[in-house]
Protein backbone atom coordinates (compact mmCIF):
# COMPACT_ATOMS: atom_id res chain seq x y z
CA UNK A 1 0.00 0.00 0.00
CA UNK A 2 1.24 3.17 -0.97
CA UNK A 3 0.53 6.49 1.45
CA UNK A 4 0.45 9.74 0.16
CA UNK A 5 -0.15 12.95 2.26
CA UNK A 6 -2.02 15.63 0.75
CA UNK A 7 -1.83 18.92 2.07
CA UNK A 8 -1.80 22.62 1.68
CA UNK A 9 -4.94 25.31 0.98
CA UNK A 10 -5.88 24.90 -2.28
CA UNK A 11 -8.14 22.51 -2.65
CA UNK A 12 -9.18 22.68 -6.51
CA UNK A 13 -6.22 20.88 -7.75
CA UNK A 14 -5.81 19.06 -4.44
CA UNK A 15 -9.96 17.55 -5.21
CA UNK A 16 -8.33 16.76 -8.70
CA UNK A 17 -5.73 14.94 -7.89
CA UNK A 18 -7.69 12.82 -5.25
CA UNK A 19 -9.86 12.29 -7.76
CA UNK A 20 -7.38 10.26 -9.89
CA UNK A 21 -5.39 8.67 -6.77
CA UNK A 22 -8.68 7.23 -6.51
CA UNK A 23 -8.97 5.13 -8.94
CA UNK A 24 -5.75 3.18 -7.70
CA UNK A 25 -6.57 0.32 -5.20
CA UNK A 26 -2.87 0.49 -3.77
CA UNK A 27 -3.20 4.35 -2.52
CA UNK A 28 -4.03 5.31 0.49
CA UNK A 29 -4.94 9.03 1.04
CA UNK A 30 -4.61 11.11 3.90
CA UNK A 31 -4.95 15.13 4.35
CA UNK A 32 -3.41 17.82 6.44
CA UNK A 33 -5.11 21.14 6.00
CA UNK A 34 -6.87 23.81 8.57
CA UNK A 35 -10.12 23.33 10.60
CA UNK A 36 -11.28 26.45 10.40
CA UNK A 37 -11.42 29.13 7.15
CA UNK A 38 -9.21 31.98 8.43
CA UNK A 39 -7.21 32.74 11.42
CA UNK A 40 -10.07 33.63 14.33
CA UNK A 41 -13.16 32.33 12.69
CA UNK A 42 -15.14 29.57 14.17
CA UNK A 43 -16.27 28.29 10.40
CA UNK A 44 -14.48 25.43 9.19
CA UNK A 45 -12.72 25.54 6.00
CA UNK A 46 -14.07 24.28 2.87
CA UNK A 47 -11.19 21.39 2.68
CA UNK A 48 -12.10 19.97 6.18
CA UNK A 49 -15.78 20.19 5.01
CA UNK A 50 -15.63 18.90 1.55
CA UNK A 51 -12.47 15.93 2.71
CA UNK A 52 -14.75 15.12 5.74
CA UNK A 53 -17.58 14.25 3.22
CA UNK A 54 -15.45 12.20 1.39
CA UNK A 55 -14.10 10.08 3.61
CA UNK A 56 -10.13 10.89 3.83
CA UNK A 57 -8.54 11.23 6.99
CA UNK A 58 -8.27 14.88 8.11
CA UNK A 59 -5.23 16.02 10.02
CA UNK A 60 -5.65 19.58 11.34
CA UNK A 61 -2.73 21.20 11.74
CA UNK A 62 -1.89 24.90 13.47
CA UNK A 63 0.26 26.55 10.99
CA UNK A 64 1.83 30.12 11.88
CA UNK A 65 1.45 32.35 8.63
CA UNK A 66 4.49 34.38 7.79
CA UNK A 67 4.28 38.18 7.27
CA UNK A 68 5.82 40.32 5.32
CA UNK A 69 4.83 43.43 7.15
CA UNK A 70 4.53 43.06 11.02
CA UNK A 71 0.52 43.64 12.30
CA UNK A 72 -0.84 42.58 15.76
CA UNK A 73 -1.15 39.14 13.82
CA UNK A 74 2.39 38.64 13.61
CA UNK A 75 3.85 37.79 16.87
CA UNK A 76 0.34 35.14 17.48
CA UNK A 77 1.59 33.49 14.01
CA UNK A 78 5.44 33.26 14.89
CA UNK A 79 4.36 31.36 18.43
CA UNK A 80 2.24 28.75 16.17
CA UNK A 81 5.43 28.14 13.43
CA UNK A 82 6.91 25.54 16.82
CA UNK A 83 3.50 24.68 17.41
CA UNK A 84 2.73 23.69 13.75
CA UNK A 85 6.42 21.99 13.26
CA UNK A 86 5.35 19.56 16.43
CA UNK A 87 2.27 18.68 15.08
CA UNK A 88 3.98 17.74 11.60
CA UNK A 89 6.40 15.77 12.71
CA UNK A 90 3.83 14.16 14.61
CA UNK A 91 1.50 13.66 12.10
CA UNK A 92 4.26 12.08 9.51
CA UNK A 93 5.72 9.80 12.29
CA UNK A 94 2.36 8.17 12.84
CA UNK A 95 1.08 8.24 8.84
CA UNK A 96 4.32 7.44 7.50
CA UNK A 97 3.58 8.64 4.04
CA UNK A 98 5.60 7.63 0.84
CA UNK A 99 5.40 11.06 -0.52
CA UNK A 100 4.32 14.44 0.46
CA UNK A 101 2.09 16.53 -2.32
CA UNK A 102 1.49 19.98 -1.59
CA UNK A 103 -0.62 22.32 -2.64
CA UNK A 104 0.30 25.76 -1.36
CA UNK A 105 -0.69 27.86 1.54
CA UNK A 106 1.26 28.52 4.88
CA UNK A 107 -0.40 24.83 6.43
CA UNK A 108 1.81 23.14 3.91
CA UNK A 109 4.75 24.63 5.27
CA UNK A 110 5.49 22.76 8.33
CA UNK A 111 4.49 19.26 6.55
CA UNK A 112 7.02 19.46 3.73
CA UNK A 113 10.06 21.20 6.28
CA UNK A 114 9.44 17.90 8.52
CA UNK A 115 9.15 15.95 5.53
CA UNK A 116 12.25 16.42 4.14
CA UNK A 117 13.94 16.51 8.34
CA UNK A 118 12.46 12.68 8.37
CA UNK A 119 13.82 12.14 4.73
CA UNK A 120 10.11 11.68 3.28
CA UNK A 121 10.38 13.16 -0.67
CA UNK A 122 7.95 15.83 -1.66
CA UNK A 123 6.50 17.68 -4.79
CA UNK A 124 4.40 21.34 -4.96
CA UNK A 125 2.02 22.64 -7.38
CA UNK A 126 2.09 26.01 -7.57
CA UNK A 127 -1.29 27.27 -9.14
CA UNK A 128 -0.78 31.01 -8.97
CA UNK A 129 1.80 33.35 -11.62
CA UNK A 130 3.45 34.99 -9.02
CA UNK A 131 4.15 31.77 -6.62
CA UNK A 132 3.08 32.66 -2.25
CA UNK A 133 5.79 33.16 -0.10
CA UNK A 134 5.19 29.07 1.00
CA UNK A 135 6.17 27.69 -2.03
CA UNK A 136 9.33 28.98 -2.21
CA UNK A 137 9.98 28.25 0.95
CA UNK A 138 8.63 24.06 0.43
CA UNK A 139 10.56 24.85 -3.09
CA UNK A 140 14.08 24.28 -1.47
CA UNK A 141 13.45 21.17 -0.14
CA UNK A 142 10.79 19.47 -3.06
CA UNK A 143 11.43 16.89 -5.32
CA UNK A 144 10.08 18.41 -7.57
CA UNK A 145 7.79 22.02 -8.31
CA UNK A 146 5.19 21.64 -10.49
CA UNK A 147 4.03 24.61 -12.21
CA UNK A 148 0.57 26.04 -13.67
CA UNK A 149 2.39 29.22 -15.69
CA UNK A 150 5.26 29.45 -18.20
CA UNK A 151 6.06 32.62 -16.65
CA UNK A 152 6.55 31.49 -12.90
CA UNK A 153 10.23 29.63 -13.93
CA UNK A 154 11.66 32.70 -13.06
CA UNK A 155 11.17 31.76 -9.50
CA UNK A 156 12.22 28.26 -9.94
CA UNK A 157 14.91 28.02 -12.30
CA UNK A 158 16.16 25.02 -10.88
CA UNK A 159 15.68 21.68 -13.09
CA UNK A 160 13.25 20.61 -10.96
CA UNK A 161 10.83 22.30 -11.60
CA UNK A 162 8.15 21.46 -14.98
CA UNK A 163 5.57 23.33 -16.35
CA UNK A 164 2.08 20.99 -16.08
CA UNK A 165 -0.67 23.38 -16.28
CA UNK A 166 -3.73 23.54 -13.70
CA UNK A 167 -4.98 20.59 -12.31
CA UNK A 168 -8.56 20.26 -13.21
CA UNK A 169 -11.06 17.86 -12.24
CA UNK A 170 -13.50 15.51 -14.59
CA UNK A 171 -17.41 16.77 -15.35
CA UNK A 172 -18.15 13.64 -17.46
CA UNK A 173 -21.63 13.09 -15.75
CA UNK A 174 -20.80 10.13 -14.05
CA UNK A 175 -22.17 11.02 -10.75
CA UNK A 176 -26.06 12.50 -10.44
CA UNK A 177 -24.43 16.06 -9.37
CA UNK A 178 -22.51 15.88 -12.52
CA UNK A 179 -24.52 14.95 -14.58
CA UNK A 180 -27.11 18.02 -13.17
CA UNK A 181 -24.31 20.42 -14.09
CA UNK A 182 -23.72 19.61 -17.50
CA UNK A 183 -27.33 19.52 -18.05
CA UNK A 184 -27.37 23.34 -16.73
CA UNK A 185 -24.26 24.33 -18.46
CA UNK A 186 -25.52 22.64 -21.96
CA UNK A 187 -25.85 24.82 -24.62
CA UNK A 188 -26.99 28.12 -22.41
CA UNK A 189 -24.79 31.41 -22.29
CA UNK A 190 -23.33 31.86 -18.83
CA UNK A 191 -20.88 33.66 -17.26
CA UNK A 192 -18.26 32.07 -14.07
CA UNK A 193 -17.02 34.02 -11.63
CA UNK A 194 -14.45 32.17 -9.19
CA UNK A 195 -11.82 32.82 -6.84
CA UNK A 196 -9.59 31.34 -4.03
CA UNK A 197 -10.23 28.13 -1.94
CA UNK A 198 -12.23 30.58 0.13
CA UNK A 199 -13.88 32.99 -2.61
CA UNK A 200 -12.94 36.52 -2.75
CA UNK A 201 -15.48 39.40 -1.18
CA UNK A 202 -15.01 41.92 -4.27
CA UNK A 203 -15.87 38.96 -6.86
CA UNK A 204 -18.49 37.28 -4.33
CA UNK A 205 -20.21 40.85 -4.37
CA UNK A 206 -20.05 41.11 -8.14
CA UNK A 207 -21.39 38.00 -9.21
CA UNK A 208 -24.41 38.64 -7.08
CA UNK A 209 -24.87 42.23 -8.77
CA UNK A 210 -24.40 40.68 -12.45
CA UNK A 211 -27.12 38.10 -11.66
CA UNK A 212 -29.31 40.89 -11.24
CA UNK A 213 -28.17 42.82 -14.75
CA UNK A 214 -27.32 39.71 -16.54
CA UNK A 215 -31.32 38.11 -16.89
CA UNK A 216 -30.39 35.87 -19.97
CA UNK A 217 -26.89 34.46 -18.49
CA UNK A 218 -26.61 31.59 -16.49
CA UNK A 219 -24.77 32.58 -13.35
CA UNK A 220 -22.43 30.06 -12.32
CA UNK A 221 -20.38 30.83 -8.87
CA UNK A 222 -17.59 28.99 -7.87
CA UNK A 223 -16.67 29.36 -4.46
Amino acid sequence: MKKILICGGHLSPALATIEELKKHKDVEITFVGRKHATEGSRENSAEYTVIGKMGIPFYEITAGRLQRKFTPKTLPSLVKVPIGLTQAFYILAKIKPNIVVSFGSYVSAPITAAAAALNIKSVIHEQASIPGLATKINAKVAKKVFLTWPQSKKYFPNENSTVIGNLTRDLDAKTPKDAKIKKFLNGENFLLFMGGSQGSHIINNLAFEFVRKFKNYKIVHLL
